[in-house]
């Protein structure tokens, strides 16, 4: 059996990759920082570290020097993990030293388990359901999006990620709100559903009160309203009733409000916008833990506003792909070949023809390549977009590198 050392500060992720090594016949080893894992390298000798790269008592370049500098330890492979992607120069050091890949945070647990297994030449089980996963936080709400399938190893990661959100932001009090969409419901499916939903309970410390479903899905209600341990998780396709209660004021405003003034309710969202210029000297090749084919791709941005335009282009500046910018729908539905194109970027509130009227025009074919990005936060429009099967809905301001993974996630699975 392989052994694998993991150094890492981060108790959650440890127990992650532990869970992950012993569901592949692996035997983990833990170490809780620099001076642990330095120690640990030399009396286990392990076939293989996965260590980050920020550490203390000892730091990550130290650790990988005296590995090297061990005639027992020097042959080690290492793959590293951070949560920011480092830069070139500091690359350049790591590889002399045993670094064979790299894999950024939040890290997919397939992504983990195929680089395992190029590192190792050996055989995982990877599942390789398609999975589009986010978890974002707003106040005291953890907003945990789920779209096209149920990837297991993929939601082990939600545990992980809600417990970083939590101690970095010291949330009090937390609530969880699991968005699924466009998520086929088999029998294989009934279980990793269920482990989801304990994936979130465990990782804000939560039970079962403090969680709720919003799904178009019949099938999941219906089954989750059958199964006695989650029997009391309210699950619901109307964002007005699942928000009932589940509301609070801040001192300063209300996370969700409901907006009297309007003939049509809304549901007020202040997402918190976590957009960070990258070091342009930072390694991007392999951040999202897969690479597109060479072959070029054709973008359509539909979006009244020119600074979308320009902030997904500046995302996508390093291919060489064909990207067509379109102010409102009527231009974009004027497009000869709509079909020919691998992804399309769609604003709702549009003047003219806006981007209800481009979905229902549009085949249903396309709706699969499709992300919605857009201020609308209204709960019909939520629940309206969610009833097309879209795949992933993105709220103003634009978050370059979540649309980044989002649309790699739908290129990806073409």
């Amino acid at each position: 059996m392989k052994k694998i050392l993991i150094i890492d500060e981060a108790e959650a992720f440890r127990k992650l990759v532990e869970k992950l090594c012993i569901q592949n016949d692996l035997e983990p080893y833990l170490a809780i920082n620099g001076l642990d894992g330095n120690s640990k390298i030399l009396s286990i000798i392990p076939d293989l570290i996965i260590m980050d790269k920020d550490l203390t008592r000892m730091d990550s370049l130290s650790v990988l020097a005296r590995k090297k500098n061990n005639p027992n330890a020097s042959n080690i492979p290492v793959i590293m993990v951070s949560k920011d992607t480092p830069n070139k120069s500091f690359l350049m050091q790591t590889i002399p030293l045993g670094v064979k890949k790299f894999i950024k945070k939040p890290i997919e647990m397939e992504s983990l388990l195929v680089a395992i297994s190029d590192v190792l030449h050996i055989n995982t089980e990877v599942d390789q359901t398609p999975c589009v996963l986010e978890v974002r936080l707003n106040e005291n709400i953890l907003f945990v999006e789920v779209a096209m399938g149920l990837n297991r190893n993929r939601l082990e990661v939600v545990k992980f990620r809600i417990a970083e959100l939590i101690k970095l932001h010291r949330v009090k009090n937390p609530l969880v709100l699991l968005m699924l969409t466009d998520i086929p419901f088999g029998l294989a499916d009934r279980q990793k559903l269920t482990s989801l939903i304990h994936f979130c309970m465990e990782g804000a410390n939560i039970d079962d009160t403090k969680i709720r479903i919003l799904t178009p899905s019949k099938e999941i209600k219906k089954y989750l309203n059958t199964h006695l341990e989650l029997y009391d998780i309210l699950v619901e396709n109307n964002l007005d009733r699942i928000m009932f209660g589940f509301v609070r004021k801040t001192k300063d405003d209300l996370l969700f409000s409901q907006n009297k003034s309007h003939e049509d309710e809304a549901i007020t969202v202040n997402y918190r916008s976590e957009n960070k210029e990258q070091d342009s000297d930072s390694a991007t090749d392999s951040d999202l833990g897969f690479t597109i084919e060479d072959e070029k791709k054709k973008i359509a941005i539909v979006d009244d506003d020119k600074v979308v335009h320009a902030i997904v282009k500046s995302v996508f500046k390093k291919f060489d792909w064909e990207i067509c910018c379109y102010l409102d729908g009527d231009d974009f539905l004027k497009e000869s070949h709509i079909n020919e194109f691998d992804l399309i970027i769609l604003d709702l509130l549009m003047p003219g023809v806006d981007g209800f009227r481009v979905l229902d025009t549009i085949s249903k074919d396309l709706y699969k390549k499709t992300i919605v990005l857009t201020s609308s936060t209204q709960r019909n429009d939520v629940m309206k977009v969610l009833s097309y099967g879209i795949r992933n809905y993105s709220v103003k301001p634009i978050n370059g590198e979540s649309i980044k993974i989002k649309a790699f996630e739908i290129l990806k699975n073409r």
